[in-house]
């Protein structure tokens, strides 16, 4: 008797010890409260000067930091080589409008090429974004460099109202853009209407002293729906930050494979990111691969 119960206690002992030191694996759900990024698939040139995010940004430490190197090709679509270094720091919470905002240190540095000309394009400001994932306020200068010659620019804009447009449940966010060129100044008034799920644009009125044009509307490039997520299996990859074991995970929309994330449990930020988009018509395609990180 007393000898099965010893070996009783030892299994016991042994499994408990299995037990002790074995990671849970995470669900598509805990990767997705886990990490922040830019989310591509929604950014369908919705609004100047705002980055999408996902995730719970408002539970990172504050003073969270992170930069991205991205780039981008396109074929069917008008053909504008970009690169961008974005950077992205998490600065708390504050209200606007009396609504709890998510507030963020964004830089930009983008280079391209338009005819033939190269330019550079930089911009440093602030971004609120409410917690349901709203753009709610943005502010930023910067300047353009092309052929030698130096644009001033500063932006500022917010969310007017919401409403539904054409089927769609919107945002209605108004840009004011200024720009400095050859000792004049031009001022331009952009009025976007927001898709709340996919933030694609759908509709917008531009103003520039006496002109005003209404796009009417537009019909998204993408899908408007939600996205959802698989988890792949466990690759590792190098990248200017170094060398990472990662969990793939698969975003796709309307049952096809859009996008490929690479992350580790280490940062709360993709590793690397690719989005694809591709129909008869056009193909496009965004890399992002962190190139800083630092946890605040």
């Amino acid at each position: 008797m007393k000898r099965n119960c010893c070996l009783i206690f030892i299994i016991a002992i042994v499994l408990l010890s299995s037990c002790i030191g074995q990671e849970k694996e995470w669900t598509v759900d805990d990767w997705k409260d886990h990490l922040m990024f830019v989310d591509f698939s929604s950014a369908q040139g919705s609004v100047p000067g705002f980055v999408s995010t996902s995730g719970n940004v408002k539970n990172l430490p504050i003073g969270t930091h992170m930069a991205f190197d991205i780039s981008s090709d396109a074929t069917g679509l008008p053909d504008v080589p970009m690169s961008m270094v974005l950077g992205l720091t998490y600065l708390g919470t504050e209200l606007v409008n009396g609504k709890e905002c998510i507030l963020l240190d964004v830089s930009t540095k983008v280079e391209m090429e338009i005819s033939g000309e190269s330019m550079t394009v930089t911009g440093r400001g602030k971004e609120w974004l409410g917690v349901d994932g709203s753009p709610m306020k943005v502010e930023a200068e910067g300047s353009g460099n092309m052929s030698g010659m130096v644009i001033p620019m500063t932006l500022t804009g917010g969310l007017t109202e919401e409403t539904v447009y054409e089927g769609h449940d919107c945002w209605v966010f108004t840009v004011t853009e200024e720009v400095e060129m050859m000792g004049a100044s031009t001022e331009m008034e952009m009025i976007i209407y927001i898709d709340k799920v996919s933030r694609a644009q759908v509709r917008m009125i531009m103003k520039a002293e006496e002109i005003e044009q209404d796009s009417g509307y537009i019909e998204p490039v993408y899908s408007t729906g939600p996205s959802t997520w698989e988890l792949g299996p466990r690759e590792t990859i190098t990248t200017p930050l170094g060398t990472y074991e990662c969990q793939v995970i698969y975003v796709l929309e309307e049952g096809k494979t859009v996008g490929t994330i690479w992350a580790t449990k280490d940062m709360r930020a993709p590793v690397k990111y690719v989005y694809t988009n591709e129909t008869e018509e056009f193909k496009f395609e965004m890399i992002l691969v962190l190139i800083e990180y630092s946890s605040g």
